[in-house]
């Protein structure tokens, strides 16, 4: 996770953070979980749906490792 995808988990408040987080642990099991989408252009980058909240990350080649670019919130600015 990223200083700044950590920094926009602070700014979400309670049971979000929570279901936020639990998607965030089972990327590590599954970096393609249903209901993730390409980021177009990007290459290797992903986004999930969560409570509202979308989940930015990339997948590394053969999938070996998953690094959280960013928690975006629809309504509410981020850090980015």
């Amino acid at each position: 996770m990223t200083y700044s995808a950590w920094r926009e988990m602070e700014q979400i408040a309670g049971a979000a953070t929570r279901e936020i987080g639990s998607a965030i642990a089972g990327l590590g099991r599954d970096p393609h979980p249903v209901g993730h989408d390409p980021v177009l252009g990007q290459r290797g980058c992903f986004r999930l749906a969560v409570v509202g909240w979308w989940i930015l990350y990339h997948v590394g080649r053969h999938d070996e490792s998953v690094t959280v670019l960013g928690v975006l919130g629809e309504r509410r600015p981020t850090l980015h």
